[in-house]
């Protein structure tokens, strides 16, 4: 599991750096950004199939939290791929997933959150750690890269 989590950390480093070179309006941005992208939905993966598994999630009940807040990170960070990285010339196409399907995804992950507060704060430490990792850092993660991209469609106008 440690390594889903350097894998992580790594792949966020590269979207940081992919962000800098979209920036400048360096050449290779958007595949840094496919890249760091693919990274992160990598991790999501494999830790939608650990976490299927893993047997204080099952006894605290959190396992039905934990796959719906990695589905809603998988559609998230795909439609953030699909706006950012200019893979689809049609504005709706770039829209339809992250606008149509992903705020959608973001406000029942929130309103599930709060839900089941109960339940994350009567849970082990482990299972806190694990939340913590898994569902709350690549949230903070997204919102950072989100913000990012409000920054840069500004420059983008103003170019």
């Amino acid at each position: 599991m440690k390594y889903v989590f350097k894998l992580l950390c790594s792949s966020f480093m590269a979207l940081i750096f992919a962000w800098i070179a979209k920036f400048y309006f360096v050449y290779g941005g958007d595949y840094l950004f496919r890249t760091a992208t693919c990274g992160i939905l990598i991790v999501l993966f494999f830790q939608l199939f650990i976490t299927s598994r893993d047997r204080d999630l099952i006894e605290s009940k959190l396992r039905p939290y934990l796959i719906l807040n990695l589905l809603c990170l998988l559609i998230v960070y795909t439609g953030m791929m699909f706006k950012v990285s200019h893979i689809f010339v049609s504005q709706t196409k770039k829209d339809l997933l992250l606008d149509f399907i992903g705020i959608p995804a973001i406000a029942i992950a929130l309103i599930y959150t709060f839900s089941s507060i109960n339940r994350l704060m009567n849970s082990t430490k482990r299972t806190k750690e694990l939340i913590l990792k898994q569902v709350i850092f690549p949230w903070i993660i997204f919102g950072f890269s989100f913000l990012l991209y409000a920054v840069y469609s500004v420059i983008l106008v103003r170019a």
